[in-house]
């Protein structure tokens, strides 16, 4: 599923604040079952649907890393 879609999903929703629902609209909402969960295909479908729920490591740059170690209160003690 795509960005656009998730948005138009989302605007369609009564409220994206599943916090105000109670259980019940929030498990309707989310097609789901406070006893059971997903079934195996739901998951599937999901997974496949929105990706896994991660979030995306970001690898910081060798140059910054670098800058970092001599940039800050203790290097400049060393230096005085």
């Amino acid at each position: 599923m795509d960005t656009a879609t998730n948005l138009n999903t989302a605007t369609n929703r009564a409220t994206d604040d599943f916090t105000a629902q109670d259980i019940c609209a929030t498990l309707s909402e989310l097609d789901s079952d406070a006893d059971h969960g997903l079934t195996t295909q739901q998951a599937t479908e999901r997974l496949r649907e929105c990706g896994a729920n991660e979030i995306e490591e970001h690898e910081e740059a060798l140059w910054h890393r670098l800058f970092r170690r001599f940039w800050g209160p203790i290097p400049w003690m060393i230096e005085v």
